[in-house]
């Protein structure tokens, strides 16, 4: 029997600009103990300098942090963490140390209330619901703070820069008290990245990876797409399919409007036939703000 078989492959096209994402990040060292913690209760603050975000990154409100994201070291059980609370405030930039303190939310900002959804090894976050506009000529500082009162099976383990007074924290028994709860010096500063995106992904493509000629078409072809970003992906948006090789095809479809954490299948027109032979299948999508994770 002939068989037609179809390789998949990723693509991305030119389209979308002006991103502004801050990565402050390191891969050698890691920590349990920041990040959402490993007790019962946990908070933990972080000082990022101006230099490290840039100076004109998230200053307006079009420019606006709207997501923050962090970097998981090794899957912590469980995987979905309740009850996080991420705060943001802009600090002088002559601040740049912390110094042992006690837990206050004074002065800033809270951008997100929630679950962290951390099923996967690499940068998972959260959405914004409150988008915030930092300063210029200032530093951020960051405090993220876990009160679900449950004692991880196994904690998150986060990847982390190393530096002296960047970091202060709480990991305990005891539920959190404003003026009380003491927070103590840590080295170990949580990797993040600050995040105004538009990225929209290809997931994956759904197709047979050999098919019988005659006998299997039409055969269709699919794809599934998800809103990565911080940003709304305007209804419209091409998703586009190419087969070369023995045989060439090619067709269009677009999307819906998708919120940020949406996905979508695309069905593309049935491919009615081919001739026997091996075939690459490509699926593309306009290119984002976030390449990375563009491919699957």
């Amino acid at each position: 029997m002939k068989q037609v078989y179809l390789l998949c492959a990723f693509a991305c096209a030119a389209l979308f600009s002006n991103a502004q994402i801050a990565t402050i990040h390191g891969t050698v060292n890691t920590t349990q103990l920041n990040g959402t913690g490993s007790q019962q209760f946990h908070v933990s603050e972080y000082l990022y300098t101006e230099a490290e975000i840039g100076a004109s990154n998230f200053t307006t409100p079009a420019t606006s942090i709207k997501r923050i994201n962090l970097n998981v070291s090794a899957l912590g059980n469980p995987t979905t963490i309740n009850n996080v609370k991420i705060y943001l405030r802009d600090v002088p930039s002559t601040t740049t140390q912390l110094a042992a303190s006690t837990y206050s939310t004074t002065g800033y900002t809270e951008v997100y209330s929630g679950s962290l959804v951390a099923n996967t090894v690499g940068w998972v976050g959260v959405n914004l619901t409150t988008p915030f506009v930092r300063t210029s000529g200032s530093n951020l500082q960051m405090m993220i703070e876990r009160t679900d009162g449950v004692t991880p099976t196994l904690p998150t383990t986060w990847f982390c820069l190393n530096g002296t007074n960047l970091s202060r924290r709480y990991n305990g028994a005891t539920a959190l008290q404003v003026g009380t709860t003491a927070l103590a010096l840590s080295a170990f500063r949580i990797s993040a990245q600050f995040v105004n995106a538009t990225d929209l992904s290809v997931v994956r493509i759904e197709t047979l990876g050999k098919i019988p000629t005659v006998a299997a078409f039409p055969h269709q072809i699919k794809a599934l797409v998800q809103n990565s970003g911080s940003s709304n992906i305007p209804a419209g948006t091409q998703v586009s399919l190419a087969i070369s090789g023995a045989n060439t095809f090619t067709n269009v479809k677009t999307t819906t409007a998708l919120a940020p954490g949406a996905q979508q299948t695309i069905t593309f027109d049935a491919v009615n036939a081919m001739v026997a032979g091996t075939n690459t299948v490509t699926v593309s999508v306009p290119a984002d703000d976030v390449t990375s994770n563009n491919t699957a």
